[in-house]
C-alpha cells in the first residue's frame, strides 16, 4: 500500500502574497479594534519567541527576516509576527523576502497600516523602539489623547508584559493555559500563525475604541451581551482545533472539524454574532457605495416579499404549498413555499408526506433551516445549464423524478430545491435529489478531495461552492482537501437504491441568479 504523498510546506509564492496578508491582518485589527485578553497573550509570546536566541536553523531565519522588518518599523514587526509563520518564511526564496522586504519599506508611513490603534499594540507587546516610536510620532494625530493613550499602555507594557502569571485566566493548570501552551510547544512545527493568525478572524472582536479615533460605532454599544456572547464564540472556536490535534489522519481531521464549524456556524447566528457584525459593515458604507447599498436593500425587499407572499397567502395555497413537498401532489403551478420539516428526529425527504410546519425549532438544524425560506419546483428546462450533465442525469435517473413523469409532470420538479440566504451576502444552499449510484459516486469523491468534485458538479456549481461564505471558511482555516459546503446523505440508508440527497452551499451572487433563473416567482 503506497503512503499518501507528504503535504509541501506552505510558502510565499510571491511578495504580493506576503504583502496582502499583511494588510489584510492590519485591516482586521483597524476594523475590530482590539485583541482578545486570550489573543493578546498569544501575540505577546510569539513576540518572545522570535526574539530568543541560539534557535534552531528554521526559526533563525523567520528570527532574521523579523529583525529586518523591525529596522524598518515596529508596527509591521508586529504585523508580521502575527501573519507570517516560520514556516511560511523558511521556505520562501529569499528573492521574495528580499522584495518583500523592500515593499514594507516603500511602504512604512503607509497611512492605513500604521495607524494609533496598531502603534499601541506594539507597545503594549513590548515590541523594541515602539515606545520612542509613538512618542516621537504623538504630534501627527490627537496628540493629548495620544499621549494618554500610548502612555497607559506602555505602563501597562513595561510593568506586566513579561508576567501572565498576573492575569485572571492565564493560570498555570488551568484549560486556557494547557491549551495555549500546547500551542507554542507546537509552534516548531505550525509557526505563529497556527498561534495567533488563523483563530485572529473570530479571536479578535469589537471593543469600544477611544472617542474620537473612529466614527464607527461599536456592536456591543447596543447590546451589553455582544462581547460576551464574542468571547464565546472564539472560545468554542478555539476548542475545535485544539481537539482535532488528536485525531492523526489529515482528510480524517478536516472531515471532522468541516462538521464541527456548522455548529460554529450555528452558534454565531444564535448569538446574534454575525448580526452585530452585519451592523457594522453597514455603518461603514461610504458615499461612493450608496448604490450597492441600494441595489443590495432592494435584493433584500425581493427576499423579504417573496416571503411575506408566502406568509399571506389563503389557507388552500398554503396548503398546497405544504403539499409540494411530496412528489405524489400534482403541482398546478411553481410555488415559492415556507420551509417544511417533519419532526425533531426525522429528515424533510419529499419521497415522504404527511409534513407539518414547525412553529419552533426543536434542534439544531433546524434552527438553521427554519431560518430561511426554500423556493421548491424547479423548471426542468432551465437545470442543465446550472447542474451540468452528470448531476442533470442523476436528477433524471431519480425515482423522485421517475414518479412525476408517472404523472406527467415534466415542466418543474421537485427534485431541485434552493434554500435562500436569510440575508443579502450570506450563503444559499442547493438541495438536488440524485439516484442513489451518482450519490455514492459524489460522496466518495468528497471523501479524496475537493478536486474531484469539479467535474461531477460542474463547473458553474463548483465555482458558487468555492466563493461561498462556508468555503472561504474553510480555507482561511488551512482546511484544502475536503470540505464540508458539500454534503451527501442517505435518508433510506447508504445500502438502500432509493435517492440520495446532495446538498451544495452557494455563494450568494450565484445563488441568487440561480434562484431568478429557475426557480418562478
Amino acid at each position: 500500500m503506497s503512503q499518501s504523498k507528504p503535504k509541501a510546506p506552505s510558502r510565499l509564492q510571491d511578495s504580493a502574497t506576503g504583502w496582502k496578508q499583511i494588510t489584510d491582518t492590519a485591516r482586521r485589527l483597524k476594523f475590530q479594534k482590539e485583541l482578545a485578553r486570550s489573543q493578546s497573550e498569544r501575540v505577546r509570546k510569539a513576540v518572545e519567541l522570535v526574539a530568543k536566541r541560539g534557535l534552531s536553523e528554521k526559526p533563525q531565519k523567520l528570527q532574521r527576516f523579523l529583525d529586518r522588518v523591525l529596522e524598518i518599523s515596529p508596527d509591521y514587526f508586529l504585523l508580521c509576527a502575527i501573519t507570517l509563520s516560520q514556516n511560511v518564511v523558511t521556505y520562501t526564496k529569499g528573492a521574495v523576502l528580499d522584495d518583500l522586504l523592500d515593499t514594507i519599506a516603500t511602504n512604512k508611513e503607509n497611512g492605513e497600516i500604521i495607524r494609533l490603534d496598531i502603534r499601541s499594540y506594539a507597545v503594549e507587546f513590548n515590541v523594541p523602539g515602539a515606545v520612542q516610536l509613538t512618542r516621537q510620532n504623538e504630534t501627527l494625530s490627537a496628540p493629548q489623547e495620544a499621549g494618554q493613550r500610548d502612555g497607559t499602555v506602555a505602563e501597562v507594557a513595561m510593568s506586566d508584559a513579561h508576567n501572565p502569571q498576573d492575569e485572571p485566566d492565564g493560570n498555570v493548570g488551568s484549560p486556557s493555559h494547557t491549551q495555549e501552551q500546547e500551542a507554542f510547544e507546537n509552534a516548531s512545527r505550525g509557526g505563529i500563525d497556527n498561534i495567533s493568525d488563523k483563530p485572529m478572524c473570530d479571536a479578535i472582536r469589537g471593543v469600544a475604541p477611544d472617542s474620537g479615533s473612529t466614527n464607527e460605532t461599536p456592536p456591543n454599544e447596543t447590546n451589553p451581551d455582544f462581547a460576551t456572547a464574542q468571547r464565546a464564540v472564539a472560545t468554542f472556536e478555539g476548542v475545535i482545533f485544539f481537539a482535532a490535534q488528536s485525531i492523526s489522519g489529515l482528510k480524517e481531521r478536516e472531515a471532522w472539524i468541516s462538521s464541527c464549524l456548522n455548529h460554529l456556524h450555528l452558534l454565531k447566528l444564535l448569538s446574534c454574532i454575525n448580526e452585530g457584525e452585519r451592523r457594522g459593515t453597514k455603518r461603514k458604507r461610504g458615499a461612493g457605495q450608496e448604490d450597492q447599498s441600494n441595489a443590495s436593500d432592494g435584493r433584500n425587499r425581493v427576499i423579504r416579499a417573496r416571503s411575506i407572499e408566502t406568509t399571506e397567502a389563503p389557507a388552500a395555497v398554503k396548503l398546497q404549498a405544504r403539499n409540494t413537498l411530496s412528489p405524489d401532489s400534482s403541482l398546478s403551478q411553481p410555488l415559492i413555499g415556507p420551509m417544511y420539516q417533519r419532526g425533531a428526529t426525522e429528515e424533510a425527504s419529499p419521497g415522504t408526506a404527511n409534513f407539518r410546519a414547525v412553529p419552533q425549532a426543536q434542534n439544531a438544524s433546524q434552527v438553521e433551516a427554519s431560518d430561511m425560506n426554500m423556493a421548491l419546483t424547479a423548471v426542468v428546462a432551465k437545470l442543465e445549464s446550472i447542474l451540468g450533465g452528470y448531476l442533470f442525469e442523476g436528477v433524471k435517473e431519480s425515482r423522485i423524478r421517475h414518479r412525476e413523469k408517472d404523472r406527467r409532470s415534466m415542466t418543474f420538479t421537485d427534485a431541485v430545491r434552493l434554500h435562500l440566504a436569510y440575508e443579502e451576502g450570506e450563503d444559499f444552499k442547493l438541495e438536488v435529489w440524485l439516484c442513489s449510484s451518482i450519490g455514492k459516486a459524489i460522496s466518495e469523491a468528497n471523501k479524496r478531495s475537493v478536486k474531484d468534485l469539479r467535474n461531477m458538479l460542474g463547473e458553474y456549481l463548483f465555482e458558487a461552492m468555492k466563493a461561498s461564505n462556508r468555503r472561504k471558511e474553510e480555507e482561511r482555516m488551512g482546511m484544502s482537501a475536503c470540505t464540508g459546503a458539500v454534503d451527501v446523505s442517505f435518508p433510506s440508508g447508504e445500502d438502500s437504491s432509493d435517492d440520495s440527497k446532495l446538498e451544495v452551499i452557494l455563494n450568494f451572487e450565484r445563488g441568487w441568479n440561480i434562484w431568478a433563473e429557475v426557480f418562478p416567482s
